[in-house]
């Protein structure tokens, strides 16, 4: 059988044609791909491409290489002076958000202004951090215990104990642990204030026992703060178990308060950003 298959090779001119239209084809197509966006209206755009084909985004970044396009995240610092610092290192004008419930005062960099939307990505948070005196006397505030819970309470606590004395407060605390009390009265001193005790038991009465109305502890609320006065109301329990002993903080809300904004006059007068706005950002 006659092998009839002819092979024609192709001219050296042919084969550059072929070549140039291939790449005159995928040429045009690409172009198409990397021609400029359109602009569709309110800041968005899109780019036409053939069926079939899509277009792929490669963020570099999500492999080390280059530098982020914008600022995102921030610190948690934990002092007035290190927000007010890394504020001055930007070249963003910070807007304050202050919150007293959480304790945190935020500077956003990126936000919304006049009238244009921001990303709200690029924020330095101050976390306020409760001394342990302050976050003792809160888990206090309303609740009784013993008379030895509260002796040691108060020996804990004796080095923010402005008034009265430890000892007389730790004194009172003892005589009372001894009386095992089956019946209590109590009446007030009209010339001193404090509330006088008289307990009876079947078969004694004891001497008068003389305990302060009120006591003031003397601590920071916040780390890194100067002391300030905190007024407590002393509290009492009587039962056939004995006596039980409590705190009451005095307008506990506004002591808090009070500190807060001392935190945020601070950040407010360093950052210069103006009033920083109570709440929080969402």
């Amino acid at each position: 059988m006659t092998d009839t298959t002819r092979f024609f090779p192709l001219a050296e001119d042919n084969l550059g044609n072929a070549i140039d239209g291939a790449e005159a084809f995928v040429g045009a197509q690409l172009g198409v791909v990397a021609s400029a966006p359109v602009e569709l209206g309110d800041r968005l755009h899109g780019r036409v491409v053939p069926p079939g084909w899509s277009i792929q985004t490669v963020d570099l970044i999500e492999y080390g290489i280059g530098n982020p396009r914008i600022k995102t995240g921030g610190p948690i610092v934990y002092d007035a002076q290190s927000l007010i610092d890394y504020e001055a290192a930007q070249d963003e004008q910070a807007r304050l958000y202050a919150e007293v419930s959480t304790g945190v005062i935020t500077a956003v960099f990126d936000d919304h202004d006049l009238g244009i939307p921001g990303r709200r990505a690029h924020k330095a948070t101050y976390k306020l951090r409760p001394t342990a005196e302050w976050r003792t006397l809160t888990e206090l505030d309303g609740e009784f215990c013993g008379a030895q819970k509260f002796a040691e309470i108060i020996e804990d606590l004796q080095h923010i104990i402005g008034s009265p004395s430890t000892a007389d407060l730790l004194d009172l605390v003892r005589k009372f642990k001894a009386s095992k009390v089956a019946q209590l009265t109590e009446h007030h001193d009209d010339k001193s204030g404090d509330r006088v005790f008289r307990y009876e038991t079947e078969t004694q009465i004891s001497d008068e026992l003389i305990a302060p109305d009120a006591f003031t502890f003397v601590l920071p609320v916040y780390h890194g703060q100067e002391d300030r006065k905190v007024d407590a109301r002393f509290r009492y329990r009587a039962g056939s178990g004995g006596v039980q002993f409590g705190l009451r903080l005095v307008q506990r809300e506004l002591v808090l308060e009070a500190a807060f904004e001392t935190e945020v006059d601070a950040v407010e007068a360093g950052v210069g950003g103006g009033r920083a706005i109570r709440g929080t950002c969402g």
